[in-house]
């Protein structure tokens, strides 16, 4: 028999053992957020809201344990990075995980999957063009938010929501109470903005400085049919897992040290791997195009089409700003020490954008970008218990 032949018989068998392995101890990479409601002992169900451009949605709930009286728990709306699915919030188990602590803690916790993540890729067009459908940005991305709350409140009789934004889900929270306030200041009770991305004036991650160091990069992708970035299909998150697996320290130097959003010592580089085999999602390359298009300009507006685009879509040449002066709820920030992504500057701005809706911030050390999904201890929630303890929401609709 060919050598060659034999090696790659070899090779195909030591992949498949390493996936086999993999697979047994690391089964929670193949289980639905409801599937893993189920497995942990929590009530679990989801429904489809609609947005008033048509996009529909997948939104989840987890109550709380099985077997207990979940009926009277304050309701938390959670939003994710855009980039990822809502598997961000249960990387670890039910005694690490953002999402399992804070149903722990006795909230009722809610997650959308926006537009565009692989369980919302929904229309009322059913004839939508790939293209049609991409084209949304931070401010279209507001209406999926009123829609999930909307739903909250019929459902729940509780008439505001405690919620948080990781990343960029930061943003699109910012963004929803910047350009809706009268809606959002009445449903929200505290918000609570997880290394909040609301400006990127002072980035310094170099991929994003990357994507916008070429002029047209991502107009020119969308001309060539990629409408969507990201956009990761099942076997190239399992090789990715599984490389991150296989080759841990490898992957941890990668994060750590080229991408820096992944803090070594204090994050755990198993849930790492999990986010790359189950965390990723389709992240829309206009949205892309928008999000950082305050890292060019140093300003926070709508989308910047140009002086004639504007002209035509906001009857001005420059687009409206986002005031985020809206803010009129209790917000609380917690960013991390030497973060790239959401600099200190940056976070300094906001702050000075919602003044006294403020009640709380803190740099915390030895955390990264994405270590408030990732970190071994999750300590920073302590923080946030303790917030939201003092702003209590009183239900009207039993």
């Amino acid at each position: 028999m060919n050598k060659s032949l034999v090696l790659s018989i070899i090779s195909v068998l030591l992949i498949t053992s390493s996936i086999a392995q993999e697979v047994s101890t690391n089964n929670d990479w193949w289980l639905s957020i409801g599937e893993l409601a189920d497995k942990y002992g929590y009530e679990y169900e989801d429904t489809y809201v609609t947005s008033e451009d048509g996009y529909i949605s997948k939104l989840h709930r987890i109550r709380g344990p099985l077997g207990q009286d979940n009926s009277n728990r304050e309701p938390f709306y959670a939003v994710a990075p855009f980039a990822t699915s809502e598997a961000v919030f249960f990387l670890h188990g039910p005694e690490q995980s953002q999402g399992f602590q804070i149903i722990n803690a006795g909230y009722d916790f809610w997650f959308l999957s926006p537009r565009g993540s692989p369980s919302s890729r929904g229309h009322i067009d059913p004839d939508i063009s790939e293209a049609d459908y991409w084209r949304f940005d931070l401010v279209d991305i507001c209406l999926d938010h009123i829609a999930a709350l909307t739903y909250i409140e019929e459902v729940t009789g509780y008439p505001q929501v405690h919620a948080d934004g990781f990343s960029s889900g930061g943003s699109s929270l910012g963004h929803a109470i910047a350009v809706y306030p009268d809606f959002f200041n009445a449903h929200l009770r505290s918000v609570h903005y997880l290394v909040g991305t609301m400006n990127f004036a002072h980035c310094t991650f170099y991929l994003f400085n990357w994507l916008v160091a070429v002029p047209g990069l991502l107009t020119t992708l969308e001309d060539f049919g990629f409408y969507a970035l990201t956009n990761i299909n099942f076997p190239q998150q399992m090789i990715q897992g599984l490389i991150c697996q296989m080759f841990e320290e490898v992957c941890v130097r990668v994060a750590d040290d080229l991408l820096q959003i992944l803090d070594g010592d204090s994050d755990d580089y198993n849930a790492f791997s999990t986010f790359f085999f189950r965390g990723n999602a389709g992240y829309s390359t206009h949205l892309i195009a928008h999000y950082l298009q305050s890292l060019v300009t140093k300003k926070v507006t709508y989308f910047d089409y140009g002086e004639e685009g504007n002209l035509e879509a906001y009857g001005h040449p420059e687009p409206p700003r986002i005031q985020y002066e809206n803010h009129r709820m209790p917000v609380a920030m917690y960013n991390a020490e030497g973060d790239t992504i959401a600099d200190i500057t940056d976070a300094q701005w906001f702050m000075d954008q919602i003044g006294d809706a403020l009640v709380f911030f803190h740099e915390y050390p030895s955390s990264a970008h994405f270590s408030f999904g990732l970190r071994k201890d999750m300590y920073y929630l302590d923080d946030m218990f303790d917030i939201m303890s003092q702003y209590p929401i009183e239900r009207t609709n039993q």
